[in-house]
């Protein structure tokens, strides 16, 4: 823990050794918030890329970008270069935002309203922000970037299946190349017909599915796409960044960002009014199975919380 413990940018609220100053201590992977593969899936991965010797590792683990986004051989180059992320975004005519490391949590206040938009401001959050992931930033206007954020496989498929439709060419970022292909970030410029149509960002789930949730462990329907940028804010995690497991934010199509086309504006309507349309009738079926429920019965289940 001695390493970097001495340095000046560290805040006298943190301790040096938080290892011998914390009783709730794990480990370094835990106190920096990463964690690696396990060792089977580490070592079946690394003998798929058919190296041969320590040299060609040390040549792929540290090549920038890792070859397709995986796995980083220590927490320093698993880290983003915030500087580098945003510039290139920037010189895209994209606008971004600081994220926290390893996340998709936004730094700064009011970062939908005041997005970045120069290099003076990168190098001037870079001083902050070094090592954190980039947020491209899109908000309702005709001009402005919005984005499709497919989280389940299939969902493209299922637009093209029901509208007759191919998704147009444009700009498009995937977040997890090795181990969710599917999982892609869809650009779009907005235009006068869809800022009339789309005026809210929403989060799509399938309803006729429960998972358990990672963080609360209960039960929830899990997400097929998220519509951003298309009423207050939203942001898409830019090409470059990493993930908590390593893998990195990879272009896969690198063209220019095309006009959000007046059928899929008009899928997004049909499809999400469908969604609001089941989530009501959940509601309503669940209240009815409480209102069902003996007085006595649901008493106790009060008092058992």
């Amino acid at each position: 823990m001695a390493v970097g413990s001495k340095s000046s940018k560290r805040p006298q609220s943190i301790p040096s050794s938080p290892n011998s100053v914390y009783t709730e201590w794990k480990d370094i992977c835990d106190w920096l918030g990463y964690d690696f593969l396990q060792f089977e899936e580490g070592r079946t991965f690394a003998r798929g890329l058919g190296l041969k010797t320590c040299a060609e590792w040390q040549a792929w683990a540290t090549a920038s970008p890792v070859p397709n986004g995986t796995v980083y051989p220590d927490a320093h180059s698993r880290l983003a270069n915030y500087v580098t992320i945003a510039t290139e975004a920037i010189n895209r005519g994209f606008k971004v935002t600081p994220v926290h490391p390893l996340e998709k949590r936004a730094v700064l206040h009011n970062w939908n309203r005041n997005p970045t938009t120069t290099l003076s401001e990168v190098l001037q959050h870079a001083k902050d922000f070094p090592t954190h992931n980039v947020g491209i930033v899109g908000r309702r206007g005709v001009g402005n970037d919005c984005f499709l954020d497919v989280d389940a496989d299939g969902v493209v498929e299922q637009i093209e299946s029901e509208t007759g439709q191919t998704m147009p060419l444009t700009y498009t970022v995937c977040s997890r190349p090795y181990t969710a292909p599917w999982k892609r970030h869809y650009y779009f410029k907005q235009t006068s017909y869809s800022v009339t149509r789309l005026r809210k960002e929403a989060n799509r789930k399938d309803t006729t599915k429960w998972v358990t949730s990672e963080n609360t462990g209960l039960l929830m329907h899990p997400t097929l796409y998220d519509l951003k940028g298309v009423g207050g804010g939203g942001l898409v995690v830019a090409a470059g960044s990493v993930r908590r497991d390593g893998e990195v934010y990879t272009i896969v199509d690198d063209v220019d960002v095309v006009d959000i086309p007046d059928w899929l504006v008009n899928w997004f309507v049909e499809d999400l009014a469908k969604y609001r349309s089941a989530c009501a009738k959940e509601r309503h079926e669940h209240a009815a199975t409480a209102a069902a429920i003996p007085e006595e019965a649901r008493a106790v289940r009060q008092e058992m919380g």
